[in-house]
Parts: structure tokens; C-alpha cells; sequence
């Protein structure tokens, strides 16, 4: 199988994981219904769409050299979007 194929092949098999989180994290800050979403809530949101957008690059293939292609790119995109999602799980 073609590295392509086998990114988006991945890509896919996590969406529906990915989109259940993100529709969990999302309804404490979008839906409030006894007072403005905590500041933890609201990092750990922001921390899983910047993971979300690491999907996005990883599905581009556009990279920088060979030796930093989309790959790795996608996985240092995914890193800093996991460190802001622990920064709010530490602020809850």
C-alpha cells in the first residue's frame, strides 16, 4: 500500500473517535447552561482542534524537505495540540 494511502487510510479509521472528543469537549463550552465554561474547559477545547488540524496537514502531504515531510510535521502539530489539552485538563 502507498504511503498515501496508508495516511489517509489512518486518517479515516480515526474520525469518528475524534470528532466523539470533540463533541464531548464541546458541550460544556458551547452549550452552558449554569455559567460561562471554565478556562480548562475552553484550553482543552482549543488544544483538540489544533490536534484536528494536525489531521488536516497530515491529509495535504505538503512538506518542508525530506527529511521534515508531512509526517513529521502532522506529529509536531499533534504534540503541541496534546501539550494545551493537558494544560487544561491541569487547570480543571
Amino acid at each position: 500500500m502507498p504511503r498515501a494511502a496508508a495516511a489517509l487510510a489512518v486518517i479515516i479509521f480515526s474520525v469518528p473517535s475524534v470528532l466523539i472528543l470533540l463533541t464531548l469537549l464541546s458541550l460544556p463550552v458551547c452549550c452552558c447552561r449554569s455559567g460561562p465554561p471554565g478556562k480548562g474547559q475552553v484550553t482543552m477545547l482549543v488544544g483538540w482542534v489544533i490536534s484536528m488540524c494536525s489531521l488536516v496537514w497530515q491529509a495535504t502531504g505538503i512538506g518542508f524537505h525530506e527529511h521534515f515531510n508531512h509526517n513529521d510535521i502532522f506529529h509536531t502539530i499533534f504534540m503541541v495540540g496534546l501539550a494545551v489539552t493537558y494544560a487544561g485538563l491541569r487547570r480543571r
